[in-house]
Order: structure tokens, then sequence, then C-alpha cells
């Protein structure tokens, strides 16, 4: 292949995975400031959800960690199908934005 068929097939440019940066990513590269009063309506609008990933993750937990120390009981099987359909209901829910925060308690 002649250095004319090789410019022809490989496009110039970056190499794979190089991004155009001359020096490491650092911490003044984010912005670390507080989140803003949208950022904050969306997380509360979210946190249905939010509160049922987790919940599942949990029961998941759980149900991994008796596997190996006799076995999930009954409630413990109880408590990961509760899990799941909460995060089904909630995964299933519109979520309408929030236009403003409620006042805290």
């Amino acid at each position: 292949m002649s250095a004319e068929d090789a410019a022809r097939v490989l496009p110039i440019g970056a190499p794979r995975g190089m991004t155009g940066r001359t020096r490491p990513m650092s911490f003044d590269d984010f912005d670390l400031g507080e989140p803003s009063l949208s950022d904050l309506a969306a997380i509360e609008a979210e946190w249905p959800q939010i509160e049922a990933d987790l919940a599942e993750l949990d029961a998941e937990i759980r149900t991994l960690y008796l596997a190996d120390h006799g076995g999930p009981t009954e409630l413990d099987w109880r408590r990961k199908r509760r899990s799941e359909s909460t995060l089904t209901r909630t995964a299933a829910r519109p979520v309408r934005p929030i236009h403003r925060l409620r006042p805290a308690a």
C-alpha cells in the first residue's frame, strides 16, 4: 500500500481515545458550585424513582447476602417483591416538573 492509499483509508485527526486535551483533567474543569433551584426541583420530582431504586438495591443485596447464609426467609422474599412492585409503579408514573420548591419543613 502506498502512502497515498494509506492517506485515503486512514482519517486524519486525533488518534482514537484522544480528546484534544493538552493537560490532564482536574477539579478546575468541573463546576462545584451549589445546585440551582431547577436542579433541586428536578431531583425532588425524581425522588420517588430514586427512593424505589434504592429500596430495590437494598432488597437485592440482602437476598444475595442471605443466599450464602442460610437463604432468604419468606419475609425477605416479600420485601423483594414489594420493592420490585414499587419500582415498577414509580417507573410507569409520569414525572411532572416542579416549578417551584416546597418550603422546608
